[in-house]
């Protein structure tokens, strides 16, 4: 785009860029909507004469004097500038160094025969490099999808090939990342278990509601193909294991004997002391506290009241004379630690008759008192 010396009215740019419009859509290909060898165009302005970048020869006088505007005539033969056409006249920069990256992406002039400095003045307000960026996005996601069944396919080759590589790889991989990254995993993890905690549920009731049947179907043909095989080996295990199984009890029993009884004697005591607490429930005397008064008079009154103290005094007297052996039978009667031998038979017939439909504890009952006679029953 040329430069403008001078003042222009607003009319005059607009129909210069509307000539331009013009000019390029009238070509009849790409090389003629792009020529800059057009006749050319000059402009009288209040401040000398616009030159639409022509390629025709040019005196340095003209040049020195400024009377013509953005003229390169070193690059005419090897530039093209593509403008757009929404975009507000501007001026066009000099062109950058060759291969450094930059926004123009200009190749060295001497390499070229057509060189295209693409101007990032579109109404977006992208640039060059951004647009670049774009397109290699594109291209990259283009080729992924095209290429991604054969990528897919050589990953599975090389996984099958390399499972354990991979494997120890990945652990050792995720080991690092869980300890370097302690914290910044379990935040993860407490916000993606929170934030979906309602759709796994709710995905988990309907597949599990969904697959119910097909499980039972799939578990009962299993169970029934696999029933015989099942019974055979759990047979063949306990055959095998027998001997080791009775080593294994025998030598608890013989370490726990003692503990064995005491916990014996302790269920015994329980039971009994039990039995006699609901005995003196049901049979303690019943004391009335509301007494039925009766009349009596004065002086069968004071008859009364001597029995009663003549009484009291009586039995404090066998009291105090026979405080400890009251205290024995007392506690005899109550605490019965070490029961009589027909109670404590009595107890274990009724133990023995609970526990006759256990034969898991039949066959522990018979190890114990194969190994300890005098011992009444196991108690586990």
């Amino acid at each position: 785009m040329p430069n403008l010396r001078g003042k222009v009215s607003a009319k005059k740019r607009r129909q210069l860029r509307k000539e331009k419009r013009d000019r390029v859509k009238a070509g009849c290909n790409d090389n003629q909507k792009h020529d800059i060898t057009e006749p050319e165009l000059v402009l009288n302005t209040t401040g000398g004469i616009l030159n639409e970048g022509l390629c025709d020869d040019v005196t340095e006088q003209e040049v020195a004097s400024s009377s013509v505007g953005d003229h390169n005539p070193e690059l005419c033969n090897v530039t093209e500038y593509v403008v757009a056409d929404d975009a507000d006249l501007f001026v066009l920069s000099d062109p950058p160094e060759c291969n450094d990256w930059s926004v123009w992406d200009h190749n060295p002039p001497e390499l070229c025969d057509n060189t295209q400095f693409e101007v990032a003045t579109t109404l977006e307000g992208t640039t060059v490099r951004e647009r670049q960026l774009d397109k290699k996005k594109d291209w990259s996601r283009q080729n992924y999808y095209k290429n991604h069944q054969k990528h897919l396919a050589k990953s599975k080759k090389y996984r099958a090939k390399n499972k354990q590589k991979v494997t120890d790889y990945s652990k050792r991989y995720m080991k690092t990342y869980r300890a370097t990254n302690k914290q910044k995993v379990a935040d993860y993890s407490k916000k993606y278990h929170a934030s979906h905690r309602e759709e796994r549920i709710k995905g988990f009731k309907d597949n599990y509601i969904a697959n119910r049947e097909e499980r039972l179907e799939a578990f009962k043909d299993k169970y029934i193909a696999n029933r015989e095989e099942r019974l055979e080996g759990f047979k063949d295990n306990y055959a095998s294991n027998l001997e080791q199984r009775k080593k294994i009890m025998n030598d608890y029993y013989a370490s726990h004997s003692q503990q064995i009884k005491d916990n014996a004697r302790e269920h015994y005591a329980a039971v009994a002391n039990t039995k006699n607490a609901k005995l003196r429930q049901n049979y303690r005397i019943k004391r009335n506290l509301n007494p039925p008064t009766r009349s009596v008079s004065a002086k069968k009154r004071s008859k009364i009241i001597a029995r009663i103290l003549q009484k009291r005094q009586k039995n404090s007297a066998y009291y105090k004379k026979n405080f400890l052996k009251l205290r024995q039978n007392r506690r005899a009667r109550y605490n019965l630690a070490e029961p009589k031998i027909d109670l404590k038979n009595r107890y274990i017939a009724i133990i023995r008759q609970k526990l006759a439909k256990n034969i898991g504890v039949q066959k522990q009952l018979k190890v114990a008192f194969d190994i300890d006679k005098s011992l009444p029953i196991a108690v586990m």
